[in-house]
């Protein structure tokens, strides 16, 4: 960029994610801090690797700036960034969807929960938690459609919330919750997408919603007691109180007999959460979000708006497991009457392709330029519901 001119002479590709900029005393090199980086100090592979985020180091790019400005390295940034091209219409998505259930879950990587899957890119040895102690999600998996190559842009819970609500997550906070881990004051507008959260879009485009097990975003639009989407429990508590994610599933099972609904209903079930104890503390955790997933979907899929329903079923970050391909690669389950049956998609997605998808099937607007750049994921639907009859929830305990 020429500061005197006031305009973009050059691109020039750096590292992961650049945070400052400095010249040589002789003008001759120009130094980028990268606050990431792929490398690792310790193997993804090490047993007593905790997480990958705090594994991430930093890179410094040295640039020689009497070759700037570079038409070819304008051009490697124009591709990287999939600007080199005008962009193509996306396919379109089934004209009978009409309603979307978004859920949320805790820090599992994808060959961690279907490593054992048989179909897909896989590592087995990886899979701790496979078709044993997750039935619901592998016959979901069986029968509906399974992504294998997405990627949580998070490495932390409130980085992959805000990123699944947002499409964004704030530079402030990127640069400094690895120093502290602040609990943030979502509140607060400088941790905010410009043009806030999905739930403010729904609120601003007309289309109803409902929140179970609570939205790291909803405290935006107004205090959390007066946000009409969030469901509470019978004793007109909010929904941490509900003592397992079965129970909230449960809740919602009969919300919807009675007739109680959305056209975007939004889910946490968050107590896959790994643990300290072990196998011995987690299997159960493990195995009352499998069944509550089962009942989520069983209920979807014998109500009457079953032939208007997508369901998206992600994780919010990679958590303390491993993964052969990236520590960054989730699980990502569509299901719906229009998913293609047994069908694993191998397309790169990430959480703005959801939201992508989730806006043109409820008529919303982008909430960011990442969302409005993603690849929706039409390549998970057929077009006509061929994949319909009513799911069986196999149940989480053994």
């Amino acid at each position: 960029m020429s500061l005197r001119e006031g305009w973009v002479v050059g691109l020039t590709p750096v590292g992961w994610y650049p945070v400052d900029v400095a010249l040589s005393p002789d003008g001759r090199t120009a130094y980028v801090v990268n606050m990431k980086s792929p490398a690792n100090p310790v193997s993804e592979r090490h047993p007593e690797l905790w997480h990958a985020r705090y594994g991430k180091q930093g890179t410094v790019s040295a640039i020689a700036t009497d070759r700037l400005p570079d038409a070819e390295a304008t051009r490697a940034v124009l591709e990287n960034l999939g600007l080199d091209r005008a962009p193509a219409a996306p396919p379109p998505l089934p004209a009978g969807l009409k309603r979307v259930v978004f859920v949320l879950k805790e820090n599992h990587t994808y060959d961690d929960y279907y490593g054992d899957l048989g179909r897909g890119d896989g590592d087995p040895s990886l899979c701790s938690w496979g078709r044993q102690f997750t039935p619901s999600q592998h016959a979901l998996a069986d029968r509906f459609a399974l992504c294998d190559n997405f990627y949580a842009e998070a490495e932390m819970s409130v980085e992959g919330h805000s990123w699944a609500e947002g499409a964004y997550f704030a530079d402030v906070l990127e640069r400094f919750w690895r120093l502290a881990r602040p609990r943030p004051d979502m509140c607060d507008p400088t941790y905010w997408p410009v043009r806030g959260s999905i739930f403010d879009e729904c609120e601003r485009r007309g289309v109803s919603y409902r929140i179970y097990g609570g939205a790291l975003l909803m405290e935006h639009l107004k205090d959390q007691v007066q946000v009409k989407g969030a469901v509470k429990d019978a004793k007109g508590e909010y929904q941490m109180t509900f003592p397992s994610d079965a129970a909230l599933a449960r809740r919602f099972a009969e919300d919807l007999a009675r007739g109680i609904e959305a056209r975007f209903t939004y889910f946490t079930l968050w107590r896959d959460h790994p643990e300290e104890g072990g196998k011995e503390k987690n299997e159960p955790l493990i195995r009352d979000n499998d069944e509550a997933t089962g009942i989520v979907v069983e209920a979807l899929s014998r109500s009457p708006r079953w032939l208007e329903t997508a369901v998206f079923i992600v994780q919010d970050d990679p958590g303390n497991y491993l993964d052969h391909v990236s520590t960054h690669r989730v699980p990502c389950l569509v299901v719906s009457p229009y998913a293609k049956r047994r069908w694993i998609d191998s397309s790169h997605y990430s959480f703005p392709s959801i939201l992508r998808t989730i806006e043109m099937i409820l008529g919303l607007e982008p909430l960011s330029r990442y969302d409005a750049g993603a690849t929706p994921m039409t390549a998970c639907f057929d077009a006509t519901p061929a994949n319909a009859e009513p799911f069986r929830a196999a149940g989480g305990r053994p």
